[in-house]
């Protein structure tokens, strides 16, 4: 056993922990992400509404990664399509914690795939390559539960790739 935020060896290139025989199978990672990013972002966290959620199982298909005592994390999610997608971004640790996890996740990780809302995150991923592949104007009917377009606005919607 261990831990994602010791960086410890005993994962594999997936973030599963290695088993006694060499295989993988999922350890608590994934429980250990979800309970990492609730604790960061409560609901009426002002960013809790701008990042993905998702369930354990969900979480199954992806490598999660955790930094800074759980305080920053992202999950990888390779598509298949090749597109290797960083979601569930969060940082509520030290500054620029995000950025650093980030970064590591597109050179150790391949990530070269962001999806986001609103054009403030759409620079912010420019800044580190990545490019507008698509965008589309808000619209109500996909808005997560609790957005309140009168006080949150109605935000663009972009999928970006990363261009080396």
């Amino acid at each position: 056993g261990g831990t994602l935020t010791k960086g410890n060896d005993n994962h594999d290139e997936r973030g599963r922990f290695a088993t006694a025989d060499g295989g993988a199978s999922e350890g608590p990672l994934h429980q250990e992400f979800k309970n990492a990013i609730d604790a960061a972002l409560p609901p009426g966290h002002p960013q809790s509404l701008y990042v993905n959620r998702y369930t354990v199982e969900e979480m199954k298909a992806m490598t999660p990664l955790l930094r800074n005592d759980g305080k920053t994390g992202v999950l990888i999610h390779d598509h298949g399509d090749g597109r290797i997608e960083a979601t569930a971004l969060f940082n509520v640790g030290p500054r620029g914690g995000g950025a650093t996890l980030l970064r590591e996740a597109i050179d150790q990780h391949g990530v070269n795939y962001v999806e986001c809302l609103g054009a403030g995150l759409a620079t912010y991923y420019g800044t580190f390559g990545f490019h507008v592949s698509t965008s589309e104007s808000f619209d109500p009917a996909k808005a997560v539960d609790g957005w309140d377009a009168t006080t949150m606005g109605t935000p663009d919607y972009y999928t970006m790739r990363l261009t080396k």
